[in-house]
């Protein structure tokens, strides 16, 4: 009787085999219950039971179908019914103790969380031992050059030196607590298998196998000389070495097949994810019926855009690839939780971090009682806005780190939060509104604070979950509840894993809990049997479709050869006579190959640019595909692009008459709001007239303006005590400047901030030391006038008066020489700022010249508010101090400039031609690009393409 069956990529197999049990077997017994049918995956199972039920047209018994590894499992339980799989967690544990135990040096003080990478690459290398049979005295071998040493770190020289007494005590490990792994599995079902009867079936059909590791060939080998097993084989013209090393072990003979007819191949070149999508979306919309249709997608990030440009073509679709729990928005938020604990210093929590848990949409959006999700809303956006400092409220505004008490018992904050639910007619008590806040601090922080194992964190997580499910909106995306079914199932194993109650620092169990999410997949419901299929290459094993869409064909991805080997290198493999490197990509080349050669047409896409390249498998089916037209070059892909219309750079705005009437009665003018009109009208509208603002980053804050802000009210409070006289520098006042430097430095950032408040501390020490060195020595400063005065004086052109209004930091009077000056001291913590170049005036009527010249109209506004009858015996100047390298610009520097002259016939003439610019309504408000860095660094910059 004939054991072997062979047939081209171009038969349907699966159909084959169910031919072959219809005729063999249900025409002569009627019955198949007791013909077992091994796959290399699950899907074919589906496919052959409904070519069976075609077939005979009624119900009947079907025969048994198995996976591989279920194959195994049966056959393994079937001699030893007290045997159980064990979890990769729990296998992982136990490896790492009995290598600690033997091993102690490798592991020192490791523990298992923080080694579990490790731990995972150890078990998988025995896992390849178990798998390919590797005898006893060839891991001698390993350990005798483990003993010289590879050329590797020694830690893993002393593993390798002892893999024979770590794999032994394994397996005795696994039989003692009746456990067994995958390649455990398959060790044991080779060992047994000459003894084995197999008698609960009367044949074993294996169907659509390429490489087959030792121990499933000495399997298969003993139910072939036992006459128990018959082999269904893919097989094309090309020799391929697995199947002939596989003839000489079995002793049968793998005939070559031949195709029928080629596949009619077309060749797309993309230049990226989303024009990749764009064809596949093309190709689909062409394509009258999708039922014989796969789109083989080898990249699961792909998969959501994807489906969301497929849609809107197709009603029914089956995805069987998984996609990564790692994308999730689930997974994003237990981060973020993770990572909230992770930084919280005691009681206090980052706020950056504490913000992003609480302004996550699930939990901004839960509800509450009766509540709708609008209240939970509010009270979420109220505490940012009161963080990040948009509420004027003194004790929470900008802190680095936060209590959570404190946001609990603010009545300000409470009370704002109320008035602002009313103005929503939502009505609210004060007490319930803290039992919600309570309620939220308790599920996204407080319950994970005291988690000491991962039974306690299973529990929290669980609780945490379940309340989402229940009162957010996670539930109304199907996808999500994929994810938080499988979150639940890693919990659910994790209160009954072997360290569930072991003790662990916190970093590290979340570290560990994120590292098994990391690696875990989704699978999408749907329907295998009909619909357009969405499949990765290794999904169509023994799967024949009418249209293949290959997308993703790029070098990197086919063949996907993963050079690296982080614990044992690959020399370690190929002395032992596995080489995963030409394995796994023989392997993925047949299946590629046997997958659309297999199709009547074939749709290739892959990205081409500087760094991406065609797969080989693509460069070989085009080489074959010109050498059967006899023609170089016969064979084309199609470049794809897309018609692009670029919008003009530069977005204009007309002014209006809201626009004109905001302009000319009811905004205060500052230098600072002239300053951006003069270098970019457009932003000046965005900023002043529309009043937008970039949300302010709290981290970045701390390190930069707030700091600014620090030193001008440190600077202020001291100078204060100068105000109509001369600052004195002696011990006392030296002593005096640095206890309001501490005690603000205290109230700013030391109290919220991380360790890092001592660096930032002794460097403002060290820079306000120098400061005030430099303040001594500046012997010609006679009196402080007044310190952050805000002056505010009328701009009249044209019978318009407009208001303007400026902040000065510090004025002084200085004695030059004979010449006594009042001036403007403007503090500058920041890089230099150049000046207005008085030589270049007078200046011409035109916004860029006066823009290049001028520079900033900061220093001229701040001498024009202090124009006074009081200061008109005094010369006036303005200066910007500059606090980082300690120098002083003044604006005016030469005696011989008539500086009344200037301000009244220069800078005066100047600013209002700029005033009258901003209030024409033929002028609109329209970028300018000329300043490249000023444009990059503009939060509105994406708004000038409009």
């Amino acid at each position: 009787m004939n054991r072997i069956f062979t047939y081209p990529f171009s038969v349907d197999i699966i159909e084959k085999v169910a031919e072959y049990l219809y005729e063999k077997h249900y025409k002569i017994s009627k019955d198949l219950s007791n013909i077992a049918v091994v796959f290399g995956g699950k899907r074919p199972l589906l496919f052959l039971r409904r070519s069976l039920a075609s077939k005979i047209g009624q119900p009947f018994f079907s025969p048994q179908l198995f996976s591989m590894d279920r194959f195994i499992e049966y056959v393994i339980r079937k001699r030893y019914p007290q045997l159980n799989k064990i979890s990769d967690l729990d296998a992982s544990y136990l490896l790492f103790n009995l290598s600690k135990e033997i091993i102690p040096d490798f592991l020192k003080s490791e523990s298992f969380w923080k080694f579990f990478p490790w731990i995972k690459e150890l078990l998988f290398f025995l896992e390849e031992l178990d798998l390919e049979k590797k005898t006893e005295d060839e891991l001698r071998s390993v350990e005798k050059s483990a003993e010289i040493g590879y050329e590797t770190p020694q830690s893993i020289n002393v593993l390798l030196s002892r893999i024979r007494k770590i794999r032994e005590c394994f397996h005795k490990t696994l039989w003692e607590k009746r456990k067994f792994t995958r390649g455990y599995a398959y060790f044991l079902t080779s060992q047994l298998t000459k003894d084995l009867t197999y008698e609960d079936f009367k044949e074993i059909i294996f169907c659509g196998f390429f490489y087959l590791h030792a121990s499933e060939k000495e399997i298969i080998k003993n139910l072939l000389d036992k006459g128990k097993a018959v082999l269904f084989f893919h097989t094309s013209k090309e020799e391929w070495p697995t199947f002939k090393e596989l003839e000489k072990v079995l002793g049968y003979s793998i005939k070559r097949e031949d195709h029928c007819n080629l596949p009619k191949f077309h060749f797309y070149s993309a230049f990226d994810n989303h024009s990749q999508i764009g064809i596949a979306r093309e190709i689909i919309r062409r394509i009258n019926k999708v039922d014989d249709t796969v789109i083989i997608l080898p990249q699961p990030h792909n998969l959501v855009p994807l489906l969301s440009e497929l849609t809107s073509y197709v009603k029914e679709f089956n995805v069987s690839l998984g996609y990564p729990l790692k994308r999730s928005s689930i997974y994003a938020l237990i981060r973020a939780i993770f990572e909230a604990q992770k930084t919280r210093k005691d009681t206090l929590y980052y706020t950056k971090d504490y913000l992003k848990v609480l302004t996550f949409p699930y939990t901004k959006n839960i509800k509450f009682d009766d509540y709708q999700p609008a209240l939970a809303r509010v009270i979420v956006h109220k505490i940012e806005e009161y963080l990040l400092g948009i509420e004027e409220e003194v004790t929470l505004s900008k802190r680095v780190f936060i209590d959570l008490k404190e946001i609990e018992e603010n009545q300000a904050l409470h009370s704002s939060i109320i008035e602002t639910l009313e103005k929503l007619s939502i009505s609210i008590k004060k007490n319930r509104l803290k039992e919600i806040i309570l309620k939220f601090h308790d599920l996204l922080f407080r319950n994970f604070e005291n988690v000491e194992n991962f039974y306690q964190l299973s529990l929290v997580l669980e609780n945490f979950l379940n309340f989402l499910i229940d009162f957010s909106f996670v539930s109304l995306y199907s996808f999500n509840l994929g994810v938080v079914k499988k979150i639940l199932e890693i919990t659910e194993e994790l209160k009954l894993a072997y360290f569930m109650e072991e003790k662990a620092k916190k970093e590290e169990m979340f570290d560990f809990f994120l590292d098994i999410l990391h690696n875990e997949v989704i699978n999408f419901v749907g329907s295998p049997l009909k619909g357009l299929q969405i499949l990765g290459v290794f999904e169509t094993r023994s799967l024949k479709f009418k249209n293949v869409i290959v997308m993703d064909a790029n070098e990197e991805i086919y063949p996907a050869v993963k050079v690296y080997e982080p614990l044992i290198p690959r020399q370690i493999f190929l002395s032992l006579g596995i080489d995963r490197l030409e394995r796994t990509e023989e392997i993925t080349r047949y299946h590629f190959k046997r997958a659309v050669e297999s199709a009547e047409n074939v749709y290739l896409i892959w990205q081409e640019s500087q760094d991406k390249e065609k797969s080989r498998f693509i460069e070989e089916i085009i080489w074959e595909e010109e050498k059967r037209k006899s023609s170089l070059g016969a064979v084309s892909s199609k470049r794809v692009g897309f018609f692009i219309k670029l919008q003009p750079q530069k977005e204009i705005v007309k002014k209006n008459e809201n626009i004109l009437r905001y302009l000319k009665n009811e905004m205060i003018y500052s230098p600072t709001s002239f300053d951006v009109y003069l270098r970019c009208p457009l932003r000046f509208f965005y900023t002043y007239v529309l009043r937008l603002e970039e949300k302010e980053d709290i981290l970045e804050e701390s390190e930069s303006k707030e700091v600014g802000n620090f030193i001008h009210l440190l600077l202020k409070e001291f100078y204060s005590h100068f105000i109509g006289s001369q600052p004195s520098f002696n011990r006392k006042y030296e002593n005096l400047f640095f206890k309001i430097f501490e005690e603000r430095f205290y109230q700013h950032f030391e109290r919220t901030m991380k360790s890092d408040a001592f660096l930032l501390k002794e460097v403002l020490y060290f820079r306000l030391k120098e400061f005030l060195t430099k303040e001594k020595n500046r012997k010609e400063v006679k009196e402080i006038v007044f310190v952050e005065k805000t002056l505010t004086k009328p701009l009249t052109l044209n019978g318009i008066t407009l208001q303007i209004k400026g902040t000065l930091d510090r004025v002084e009077i200085i004695q030059k020489d004979d010449q006594a000056e009042i001036v403007v001291v403007d503090y500058k913590t920041g890089s230099s700022v150049s000046l207005p170049k008085i030589k270049n005036l007078p200046l011409p009527p035109d916004r860029k010249k006066i823009k290049k010249e001028i520079v900033s109209f900061q220093l001229p506004i701040y001498i024009y508010l202090l124009q006074n009858p009081q200061f008109k015996e005094l010369e006036l100047n303005a200066s910007l101090y500059f606090l980082k390298d300690l120098k002083i610009e003044y604006l005016f520097k030469d005696k011989d400039f008539d500086r009344q002259e200037i301000i009244n016939t220069y800078f005066l003439p100047s600013l209002k031609f700029i005033a009258q610019e901003i209030l024409n309504p033929n002028v609109p408000f329209q970028a300018d690009a000329d300043d490249e860095k000023y444009c990059k660094r503009c939060a509105f910059s994406s708004l000038c393409k409009i």
